[in-house]
């Protein structure tokens, strides 16, 4: 949902669209400085139509086809092949269907025709008290610059994204509100899903009592002619959840907000069809192993209607102005996660708002429940943001109040907020549990029960294997999920939001050595040892020819080289530097561990190297000299006018002196080490190997 903010103004015998902003605003907005701004403020016109004639109370007509839709969102489209369907004027907004074509009209020429609608809304004529936003707390936001404060500087001020909630009974403890905030299902959803949907919306209402409020959120059903004569499904005064005929897996909670004060005024999810078997895959690769509802697919409709309500309740708190928490679930210890008392009761992590998805950690006989809810975290957001503060009359004055609650996560880690982070393990996509070594342990456990039963799951009498190929390639796909989870333990930093003299000492603190140890120890178990179970011969001989070494190798030397990417090997170097190597865990023990894990048959009386290992061995040997190789790597080619300090993201990371360092060192162990054992080797294949993997070292290290 894309918007701007626009007015018109009346010039004679033309009408001016013309764009505004609120970015720069004075504190007094009655003062001196906001008549400097006045001043100095030219509003943009974006189009100029010409007054065709009046109607009642001077109200102006213009020709609306043209530049104005156009101008507020959207592609330009070739007005030839453009049409307006409707124009529907309701209270405060007007919407207009447009049928527009970009591309070119020529044969074989790359046309897309689109259908885009439109709506200019009247802001509320009395904007909302905001609320502050404040960096503990997940809220989507509305940011402006602030000038004329005590401060002397051009200060950012940022309200966070809400509905206005009113209390029908302001002394009462808990009220229902004049105006809950409405969700009507449109009539495309399928009358099978509409209970798990509404279902799904109402789970905030628990939640919304934290705040003060009883029956807070409302799900309907879309009223009938006699039922509400006005209502109409384009008015945008009504939130509607729609589905989409689409093979897209997703679903998403855009919302509209007034730029003034943060206020939601609509928040529209929508649910594309595909979504359903997106979620049944995730629960059978996840949770299937410890549900007996789950050893078949298609699962039941009741259960794929919990997990369709699972998905509304995410995509409704998008709506109410929550962003992806994904610290929540790294706060859970594992006994939790197998705990049937506290799983029933708050799911599989502190918010509904994280990737936590289905509890992949329980294990079959656990009696736990396996899906998220709208849990711990949840509760304290909607309470730090919906409540009432009535003794404060402004923005600031909350503040006290405000900080008192969010105080309350020094104490609880389950009601701390964090965005995605590819440094800070405990803020991942899809991850479960504090210890996340010991959660991919259990969640590889239960991957491997699933491999057992996977054609029986997929395959019935008279199908052909391609249901039971991509079932896989999804086992897979969690495996390498659950794998990448332990990656980023290592070199990883814990980050806390802490406000000054408000908890810790420190925001951002290196994983410990020991936990940083375990998770290399379990990646040479689970994956540096191949990990022949996920491909077992039963299931390869149905569904391709060849490439199972391949892959192997290709799941290897991506998590090899997740593991020596420069920023982590960074990290690791400046924590060495900064703390000792009692606290942290050096960059060249992981060389070592490396060396080992990759290389564990020289340390056999007699060596055999099978294929997967010497692929491996190669592979890893490789990955080490390219880090010494000088040639210049070419910047790749980027589209025109990407900004300078986006590009830089997409350039190749120069490999540090440091890092030459333990990689030169790291090849001569191998050399020495290899060179050590060769009377040991048992057989012709390994020889050859050997062979040349001491030539690819002689090549790294004496290039010509």
């Amino acid at each position: 949902m894309q918007s701007r903010e626009i007015r018109f103004e009346k010039k004679g015998d033309k009408l001016l669209l013309r764009g505004i902003s609120y970015e720069w605003r004075a504190l007094d907005e009655h003062g001196d400085m906001q008549r400097a701004l006045d001043k100095g403020k030219i509003e943009p016109i974006l189009a100029v139509y010409d007054i065709l004639s009046y109607g009642k109370d001077d109200s102006i007509v213009i020709d609306a086809k043209g530049p104005m839709f156009g101008e507020m969102s959207g592609p330009r489209f070739d007005q030839s092949r453009t049409f307006i369907d409707k124009i529907a004027s309701y209270k405060t907004n007007v919407t207009a269907v447009v049928t527009g074509t970009v591309g070119a009209p020529i044969p074989g020429g790359a046309a897309n025709t689109q259908q885009i609608t439109h709506s200019i809304v009247l802001l509320p004529e009395k904007p909302m008290k905001p609320r502050l936003y404040d960096t503990r707390v997940g809220w989507f936001s509305t940011s402006f610059n602030e000038l004329g404060g005590k401060e002397n500087r051009v200060k950012e001020v940022t309200y966070i994204n809400r509905w206005r909630l009113e209390k029908k009974d302001p002394s009462a403890a808990l009220s229902e509100p004049i105006k809950p905030i409405t969700y009507y299902m449109g009539p495309e959803i399928p009358a099978l899903w509409k209970p798990y949907v509404k279902a799904g919306v109402e789970k905030w209402n628990a939640a919304f009592e934290k705040a003060g409020f009883k029956n807070a959120v409302v799900c309907r059903d879309i009223p009938s002619r006699e039922e509400d004569p006005e209502f109409e499904i384009g008015d945008i005064r009504y939130t509607m959840i729609r589905w989409l005929p689409s093979g897209v897996g997703n679903a998403y909670g855009p919302s509209l907000t007034d730029p003034r004060t943060g206020e939601i005024l609509n928040g529209s999810p929508k649910i594309f069809h595909e979504v359903l078997n997106l979620a049944q895959n995730w629960y059978f690769v996840q949770a299937g192993p410890s549900d007996p509802r789950a050893k078949k697919l298609p699962l039941p409709d009741d259960l794929t209607g919990t997990l369709l309500g699972y998905v509304v309740t995410h995509e409704i708190g998008h709506t109410l102005g929550f962003p992806h928490n994904m610290k929540s679930s790294s706060s859970v210890p594992i006994k939790l996660l197998r705990d049937k008392n506290w799983t029933a009761k708050w799911g599989t992590a502190p918010s509904v708002m994280d990737y936590a998805r289905n509890n992949y950690v329980a294990q079959p006989g656990d009696g736990v429940s396996l899906i998220p809810k709208v849990s711990l975290y949840d509760y304290f957001a909607v309470e730090w943001g919906y409540k009432p503060i009535p003794s404060a009359a402004t923005p600031e004055a909350e503040k006290p109040v405000l900080n008192r609650l969010a105080e309350q996560q020094i104490a609880n880690p389950m009601l701390r907020f964090g965005d995605g982070s590819s440094e800070d393990p405990g803020r991942q996509t899809e991850d479960l549990g504090e210890d996340g070594v010991e959660a991919t342990r259990l969640g590889l456990k239960n991957l491997e029960r699933l491999m057992g039963y996977l054609e029986s799951a997929t395959v019935k009498p008279g199908d052909d294997y391609s249901f039971l190929a991509t079932t896989h390639s999804e086992v897979l796909s969690q495996r390498n999920r659950e794998i990448g989870h332990v990656v980023t333990i290592v070199g990883g930093v814990t980050e806390t939001e802490y406000h000054a003299g408000k908890g810790g000492v420190a925001n951002y603190v290196p994983v410990p050595r020991e936990k940083q140890k375990r998770a290399v120890a379990l990646l040479s178990e689970a994956v540096l040892k191949p990990a022949k179970v996920f491909f077992p011969e039963r299931i390869l001989n149905k569904v391709q020819s060849s490439g199972m070494p391949e892959a192997i190798q290709s799941d290897q030397t991506r998590i090899v080289n997740g593991l020596l990417q420069e920023a982590r090997l960074r990290r690791m170097y400046e924590a060495e530097a900064r703390l000792g190597t009692a606290k942290v865990y050096p960059a060249s023990e992981l060389f070592e561990d490396l060396r080992k894990g990759i290389f564990t048959e020289l340390a056999s009386p007699k060596i055999s190297v099978d294929l997967l290992r010497r692929n491996l061995q190669k592979a890893y040997v490789g990955i080490l000299a390219a880090k010494l190789d000088t040639t210049p790597v070419a910047a790749p080619q980027l589209p025109a006018g990407i900004p300078p300090a986006l590009a830089r993201q997409f350039l190749p990371t120069p490999v540090s002196g440091e890092t030459r360092a333990n990689v030169r060192g790291a090849l001569t162990e191998i050399l020495d080490a290899v060179k050590g054992n060769q009377a040991k080797v048992a057989d012709k294949a390994t020889k050859l190997h050997f062979a040349e993997v001491l030539a690819q070292i002689d090549r790294a290290l004496n290039p010509k």
